[in-house]
């Protein structure tokens, strides 16, 4: 027994004189110079940059819409329009354009890798929600079974709406999202 402690206690001197060596070799041979060097960010930096983008967005360089996602007091609609909005948004990141229509939105699934649920999603939004696409990029979102009579009445009923703000809207029983142009495409 006292032969199995005195071998342990070598080898653990032995780790420990290995771990020293390595360490000492690491410290003398090593240039560590350069790890975890930083920039220095001056406030006066960050605020000239928050200003020129302030002025960029003031002067219609940079697209921007208002948002206003108040709640019209149709949460479970509001709720399937952000996400229609979000897979419209998707959409457009993936393939430089908005969709067409909902159906459109299963391109989705064919050149994108989305989960199980995801595409569940986009099936079931494609099947059941409606995207008319104005000029400049602007949308109306439905997803509560309107149909319009005619293919003009999608922009005659935009025509009402707020020009400048992102928002919900509730037409004769039916929810709408209703996206403007951005500031720099007006």
């Amino acid at each position: 027994m006292r032969r199995v402690a005195i071998w342990l206690l070598a080898v653990a001197v032995t780790v420990a004189l290995a771990v020293v060596a390595v360490r000492w070799w690491a410290v003398a041979h090593l240039d560590f110079s350069n790890v975890g060097r930083t920039t220095e960010v001056r406030p006066s930096d960050v605020a000239a940059q928050v200003e020129a983008l302030a002025q960029d967005v003031k002067e219609g360089k940079v697209p921007w819409t208002k948002v206003d996602l108040t709640s019209i007091g149709a949460p479970g609609a509001e709720a399937q329009l952000l996400e229609l909005r979000r897979l419209l948004q998707v959409f457009e990141v993936g393939f430089k354009r908005p969709p067409k229509d909902a159906s459109e939105l299963r391109l989705l699934i064919t050149q994108g890798h989305l989960s199980s649920r995801q595409r569940r999603l986009v099936e079931e939004d494609a099947g059941r929600c409606n995207i008319f696409v104005f000029p400049e990029y602007s949308y109306l979102l439905n997803c509560d079974g309107w149909h319009p009579a005619g293919e003009e009445v999608p922009k005659s009923l935009v025509e009402r709406f707020d020009v400048e703000t992102e928002r919900f809207y509730l037409v004769h029983g039916h929810v709408f999202l209703y996206a403007p142009p951005s500031v720099a495409h007006r």
